[in-house]
């Protein structure tokens, strides 16, 4: 069985497939949700962009990593240059605020699994994120250079909720009245439909 095979020492090594890359040229559209005033934090801040084309097969991840000082618009555009394999990919964009350069409150080293950067903080408008995905298909182009152009939706990967009560009145008469004892209070809110991701 050794020798049946289509290489075998001492012959001369198979000859590797040949390498062929797409150098692809991607023309992103991006729209945010909402309007410029609720997508605003607090402080100075930039708004970051990260682009990962993983190949289907999990062969390999490309990614690109780019920042708009303008974090007050809901619509972007931005021609990135990819060097890929040919193949199918998904492309996926993750938004968020940054200070300067890295990382400041999710660990983005891979996209797949994003998780809070740090100790957890709350409250915080800087937290507001946004993701989108879709496919790309670079077979045809084996060889070649491409011009791709794309639209990509973002959403919030996180949510703010408020909670409102409207019984406060009715608590502190209970609470006069002796029917609620004590001088310091906590809420705890559950609640389904947590996603199996890491930033939620």
């Amino acid at each position: 069985a050794y020798t049946a095979g289509s290489c075998s020492f001492p012959e001369k090594p198979c000859p590797e497939e040949p390498k062929t890359t797409v150098r692809a040229e991607i023309s992103l559209d991006i729209t945010l949700p909402g309007t410029a005033e609720d997508i605003v934090p607090d402080g100075a801040y930039t708004r970051r962009f990260i682009v990962e084309a993983t190949e289907t097969n999990g062969a390999s991840t490309t990614r690109a990593e780019y920042i708009e000082e303008d974090i007050s618009a809901t619509k972007y555009s931005r021609k990135i240059t990819m060097t890929l394999r040919p193949g199918e990919y998904t492309l996926t964009v993750w938004s968020d605020y940054s200070a300067g350069t890295g990382d400041l409150l999710y660990n983005t080293a891979s996209l797949r699994t994003v998780t809070f950067a740090g100790s957890y903080t709350a409250c915080d408008n800087a937290k507001d994120a946004f993701s989108g995905t879709t496919t790309l298909d670079l077979r045809p182009y084996k060889g070649q250079a491409a011009e791709i152009e794309t639209t990509l939706n973002l959403s919030r990967a996180v949510g703010r909720y408020e909670i409102v009560t409207t019984d406060a009145d009715l608590f502190r008469k209970h609470l006069s009245e002796g029917k609620i004892e004590g001088s310091s209070f906590s809420l705890r809110l559950t609640y389904d439909g947590l996603l199996a991701c890491g930033y939620n």
